[in-house]
Formats: structure tokens, sequence, C-alpha cells
């Protein structure tokens, strides 16, 4: 990798973490909307389900992961510290790409 793609990927990384209300003219008008799936009945989903969660979050809280880890029985949660709301940039991008590849392959979904 050359400097100009280390520069470039570097410039994607923090934008990863800059919150996306910054970013989006009415980003918090879908937070509101996003908000109103509170109303959903996430017990019924019975599925494999996965979850990443990144504890820097500026956009989605922790208390989301917390709710679908406490309804969905079926739930893998994996919370990693850093990437902001890309999990898959970051120190642990890396595990994050790997846990995803695992969860699939294991569900045989092509």
């Amino acid at each position: 990798m050359n400097c100009s793609e280390k520069k470039k990927e570097f410039k994607q990384y923090v934008y990863t973490l800059t919150p996306m209300d910054k970013l989006y003219n009415d980003m918090m008008a879908e937070v509101a909307y996003a908000t109103a799936l509170a109303n959903i009945d996430w017990s019924s989903i019975s599925c494999p389900t996965l979850a990443i969660y990144s504890k820097v979050d500026k956009d989605v809280g922790i208390e989301h992961a917390e709710k679908l880890e406490k309804e969905i029985r079926t739930i893998e949660m994996i919370k990693i510290n850093g990437a902001g709301h890309f999990v898959w940039w970051g120190n642990d991008g890396d595990k994050v790409k790997k846990t995803t590849l695992n969860f699939l392959s294991e569900r045989d979904v092509n």
C-alpha cells in the first residue's frame, strides 16, 4: 500500500468516527424514525441473528444492543471497542469480518 492509499484509508476511517448527524442533513429525523421501531416484537425473531455493536458509536446508543440481546434469544452479539458506526473499520475490523463470514458459513448462506 503506498502513501496515497494509506492517507485515503485513514481519511475514510476518520469519516466513520464522525457522528452521522454531522455528516448528513436530517439524520436525526432518521434516528427518530428508527426509534419508532421500539414497537416491534423483537422476541418473535427465531432465526439465528448476528449483531455487532461498537461501544464508541455516536449514532446508536448501547441501549439498542442491550434491547436486542435481551429480546432475541437466538442472537450472537459482538461488542467492539472502536470504529464508530462502521464496525468493519478500526482495530476490530478483521474480527468483525471473520465473525460475519463464520456466522454465514456455519449457516450455509450463499
